[in-house]
């Protein structure tokens, strides 16, 4: 992608400097809209893109195929691309599962009251990021017990 200087500009003025310090240099803190995961949202030659890929193809060029943006301080608002770096899906699984964000099958699985409190935390408009944090899990765990519970919703909703 080719960035302009007034793409950069509206970009920057949505960026707070001063987040916290987590990997030795402080977030870059995405300020506009952000997506029901956490992450920022730019609006962008007609389309939203993540604002984590605007500053990672920014610094270090296009993204190669088949590999994602992950985030070494685990915050999805982060901006800074000293933070970012370009990663695979297995690797994403595997940083998830080895920072605690995942249970594998060697981890404990969630307790019924746990997969319960996601679908009470979903329903009350909780972030899922924010869900997946308070109960130490990856957010693919909470989009799946999430999704269940609504479909269990709509099937009471039918009886």
């Amino acid at each position: 992608m080719k960035f302009s200087a007034l793409d950069m500009e509206r970009f920057f003025t949505k960026v707070d400097f001063n987040g916290p310090t987590t990997v030795g240099t402080p977030c870059w803190s995405w300020e506009g809209s952000r997506n029901e995961y956490g992450y920022g949202q730019f609006w962008f030659e007609d389309r939203i893109l993540r604002a984590h890929h605007f500053t990672f193809e920014m610094a270090y060029g296009k993204l190669p195929e088949g590999m994602l943006v992950m985030h070494r301080c685990d915050n999805p608002w982060c901006v800074n691309p000293t933070h970012l770096r370009a990663g695979t899906d297995k690797e994403n699984a595997e940083d998830c599962v080895a920072k605690g964000r995942a249970a594998s099958r060697k981890k404990r699985k969630l307790t019924p009251e746990q997969r319960r409190e996601i679908g009470r935390l979903e329903a009350a408009g909780v972030p899922r990021r924010e869900i997946a944090h308070r109960l130490n899990v990856c957010g693919k765990t909470v989009r799946v017990w999430a999704n269940r519970a609504k479909e269990s919703e709509k099937a009471d909703d039918k009886d």
